[in-house]
């Protein structure tokens, strides 16, 4: 079955959904008939170039994406031949097309937490959801919580949504045991966006005086100044984020709202002992083996159970090897031909 993979989501420099995007598409291209549609062909590095086709950078935004679906995608459909579709995003053409087709829901998160998230994207969400349901042939949720959202939010689209929950790419997979520096080090590797609740974070961290907060991923830079044991380092390459790991003694996660739980599954494969937020999504993904905060809201108790991690090797030494284990049997390749299977059937 040949599939084209719309991957015009995908930016330069982001963080989240690029992962998934890209963690997706390159085991697609690895199992199956796929093509890719991407603005940014380098992210696909070590894949058939025949395979990717390239698509005007402006196509990074969501609106000219919209414009160029409409105009555009049809064309690639014929083209190639394709006989089905996959929009790694809750995105889909105005018009119907031709071929099955998958839409991907990550989280519903404007719908259900309206006070975490920006206007426009609620405005967004709002418009746009109910109609992408109407016109994919399925709906693929990445967690059952997700799906669980969904349902109850927009109610009556049950029957099209599938579950297939995420993987983690095997180079992030690689136990480290002690940190290489003897400082505490907290590190949080994400967004600034309001439900990842940072600001609370931060907070503790004025009175852990004997740990130092990192912040890692786009706009962490305006933390910079937040206090002596606090590091804002914004975006940084790969090679400087493998050092900040290696340093690591806690990996953390203070999220509100999240509905897929990626940022907690990548935490668990890196093996730094993890300590999360107490919410639905990510208990779903890391179970027993991260250590969580009941009340995310609270400076006190991040303070306290960071501290007790931090203070406790052999909790940590549990924690660390009770994630690798977690994330041991999940493989992208699993995932993409689920993916593929679930075209199959509506084809």
């Amino acid at each position: 079955m040949r599939i084209l993979f719309d991957a015009s989501i995908l930016k330069p420099g982001a963080a989240g959904i690029s992962t998934f995007v890209r963690s997706l598409g390159t085991a697609l291209l690895r199992i199956g008939d796929v093509y890719i549609l991407t603005s940014v062909p380098n992210q696909f590095s070590g894949i058939d170039p025949a395979r990717i086709i390239a698509i005007p950078e402006s196509t990074q935004t969501f609106p000219q994406r919209q414009l160029w679906r409409e105009m555009a995608l049809r064309r690639h459909i014929t083209g190639l031949g394709a006989e089905g579709l996959i929009v790694p995003a809750p995105e889909m053409p105005f018009r119907r097309i031709s071929v099955p087709s998958i839409a991907v829901v990550f989280d519903v998160g404007p719908l259900a937490r309206p006070d975490l998230y920006s206007v426009a994207r609620n405005i967004r969400m709002r418009g746009l959801l109910r109609p992408v349901l109407r016109r994919s042939s399925r709906v693929v949720c990445i967690s059952r919580f997700s799906q669980q959202e969904l349902g109850r939010l927009l109610p009556g689209y049950e029957a099209k949504t599938e579950v297939v929950q995420c993987a983690v790419e095997p180079s992030r997979i690689q136990p480290l045991s002690e940190p290489v520096s003897n400082e505490n080090v907290v590190l949080y590797i994400g967004t600034t966006h309001r439900h990842k609740n940072l600001e609370t974070l931060v907070s503790s961290f004025a009175s852990l005086p004997s740990l130092h907060l990192i912040l890692v991923g786009p706009g962490t830079e305006k933390f910079r100044d937040a206090s002596q044991n606090v590091t804002g380092k914004g975006w940084v390459e790969l090679p400087e984020l493998r050092i900040l790991l290696s340093r690591a003694t806690l990996l953390v996660n203070p999220s509100l709202y999240e509905g897929s739980g990626l940022p907690a599954l990548e935490a668990l494969a890196s093996g730094i002992p993890t300590v999360l937020s107490d919410i639905p999504a990510f208990r779903e993904v890391a179970g027993d083996a991260a250590a969580y905060v009941a009340n995310p809201k609270s400076p006190d108790e991040w303070k306290a159970v960071l501290s007790e991690i931090c203070s406790n090797p052999k909790r940590r030494e549990e924690l660390s090897l009770a994630g690798l284990r977690r994330v041991s049997q999940l493989s992208w390749d699993s995932v993409a031909q689920s993916y593929i299977d679930i075209l199959g059937a509506v084809s």
